[in-house]
């Protein structure tokens, strides 16, 4: 199967396979630039996180854009490893903070994140099953760690961002009630769209805005 087909759009030949899913990716980058220039106003570790998952969140945007768009031969490997990168992030942030140490949050990440590739690079299959380990795993941490310290509007308005993508994502994909190949209206683009509101919202709330009473 190529790469994008089960994402609905309709598969068109030439440099952007899927025009609708391709565009609607760029949201990550966009995201991406602005979870870094918001991190570097702060100093020391809120900086280096913010820059961090804005590398993590570009990986997922090229990744993406070249998964629905020219599906090179590395295409599969960038879209998973980008959102493995992502994933992770947020469940070592998370497990690194409840143990105290937020300072070793982005060396655990870039070591996680290096591990995941390889595990990818062996197995390249493997990248919807890493995916799904590494979102339970921050799922928990993100819960654990609201227990302690109650979020605020801008993270709750992440969440719903989320859940709904999950939602248009799911009823879009291809067989899915939603899907038209020709709709210029997808339900995977919504969930690029929704979800790159929703990593910059978990930045804002998570890294910059709670930076000051951090561990």
């Amino acid at each position: 199967m190529a790469v994008g087909a089960g994402d609905c759009e309709r598969m068109r030949e030439g440099l952007v396979a899927q025009p609708v899913n391709t565009a609607s990716a760029l949201a990550y980058l966009l995201a991406a630039a602005w979870i870094a220039r918001q991190g570097a106003g702060h100093q020391a570790a809120p900086r280096r996180e913010a820059l961090a998952f804005g590398l993590a969140v570009a990986a997922a945007g090229v990744g993406s854009v070249d998964f629905h768009g020219p599906g090179s031969p590395a295409a599969r490997f960038m879209h998973d490893a980008g959102l493995c990168a992502v994933v992770s992030f947020v469940a070592v942030h998370d497990l690194a903070r409840l143990a105290g140490a937020r300072r070793l949050a982005v060396p655990a990440w870039a070591a996680t994140a290096g591990a995941g590739g390889l595990l990818l690079g062996l197995l390249p299959r493997a990248g919807g099953a890493l995916a799904g380990a590494l979102g339970l795993l921050a799922a928990a941490g993100e819960v654990a760690v609201a227990r302690r310290r109650p979020r605020g509007a801008v993270y709750r308005a992440g969440v719903a961002a989320l859940a709904v993508g999950a939602a248009c994502w799911w009823l879009g994909r291809t067989g899915g009630p939603l899907c038209d190949p020709d709709s210029p209206l997808q339900g995977h683009a919504a969930w690029h769209l929704l979800t790159a509101s929703a990593l910059a919202a978990w930045a804002q709330a998570t890294l910059l805005r709670e930076a000051a009473s951090a561990t």
